[in-house]
């Protein structure tokens, strides 16, 4: 087999898995970024819930004209470097900011082909735009929390709300007029500092209603510690690189 046979061979094999994990989450009733966006039936009428799933690309820097390799060796001397830069591999795209660019140009075509009197809900992993991140102990971490290239989306979408997460922080926001919801549930060493899961429901000014976590029975309070002492995305020392 040649080398180009073998690089073709992982990128089928990865595209395989990624299509059946897709297609178990649909079987049990989830709904993906690939399949057609659902409408939600709410009192003011229909919202279409949009999943989009569109990564990072080391655009959310530190400083103006900061380049990506300048703003990545800032991580490696602070040690805040995430785990995404050793487990998340972006075949079969050459990076991951390549990924992120696909992604973003895919879906940017879809959202254009809706109808724009209906409202959408936005949900993603990652914000929209850079100033949730603002918050976060290390802002070296906002590398790995999204893209420039939709900063005005919920400006040229007809946007009732952006739900995402990642942060670990939960908040809410308003940029344009548009709330921004970061909803992470979290792990269970944080649900005591998080609080309550909200609801987010479209047409009101703020989350409404609550449905409490339950705490765990033995809160590992050093993990808590430790956890508001780093950044709040999953960071980890760095590796020699090669």
């Amino acid at each position: 087999m040649t080398d180009a046979e073998e690089a073709r061979l992982v990128i089928d094999t990865a595209l395989d898995a990624v299509s059946g994990i897709a297609e178990l989450c649909r079987s049990l009733g989830g709904v993906t970024p690939e399949g057609p966006y659902p409408a939600w039936q709410g009192p003011q009428g229909p919202v279409t819930v949009a999943p989009l799933f569109l990564l990072y690309d080391y655009t959310f820097r530190t400083a103006p004209g900061l380049s990506r390799e300048g703003a990545l060796a800032a991580t490696y001397e602070r040690e805040v470097v995430c785990s995404d830069e050793f487990l998340l591999h972006p075949d079969p795209y050459e990076s991951r900011q390549a990924w992120c660019e696909a992604r973003v140009k895919e879906t940017e075509v879809r959202l254009a082909a809706l109808d724009p009197a209906t409202p959408i809900m936005m949900v993603n992993h990652y914000p929209l735009v850079r100033d949730p991140t603002r918050v976060l102990h290390h802002p070296e971490c906002a590398l790995w929390c999204g893209t420039e290239r939709t900063a005005d989306w919920h400006r040229r979408f007809t946007v009732a709300a952006m739900v995402y997460g990642h942060l670990h922080i939960p908040q809410t926001t308003v940029h344009d007029g548009v709330r921004f919801e970061e909803v992470s549930v979290g792990y269970p060493r944080e649900w005591r500092r998080l609080g309550p899961v909200r609801r987010i429901r479209v047409g009101q000014g703020a989350a409404a209603g609550a449905v409490h976590r339950k705490a765990p029975e033995r809160p590992d309070s050093g993990a808590v510690r430790a956890f508001r002492q780093r950044c709040e995305v999953p960071c980890q020392p760095p590796r020699p690189r090669p």
